[in-house]
């Protein structure tokens, strides 16, 4: 989770690019990300990095996640 003050700002992208970069050096297949369906700005980061939803889990205490998936290869 971001801090408010830091929102917006591309933070996540980041993150999101140094990930990847070091998800390829280390020769991985695939990557894993989850994010609740409200959360648009984590949904936009993850598809706009490749990340394609796979799938939907519902806890119970209204837990809720999209599940994405992002091939490397």
């Amino acid at each position: 989770m971001c801090h408010p003050d830091y929102r917006g700002q591309g933070v996540a992208a980041r993150l999101v690019k140094e990930v990847l970069q070091t998800a390829c050096q280390m020769d991985f297949d695939i990557l894993l990300a989850t994010a609740h369906p409200k959360n648009k700005p984590s949904q936009k980061v993850l598809t706009e990095a490749g990340f394609v939803k796979e799938g939907h889990i519902i806890k119970s205490n209204d837990y809720e996640r999209d599940i994405l998936i992002r091939r490397m290869r």
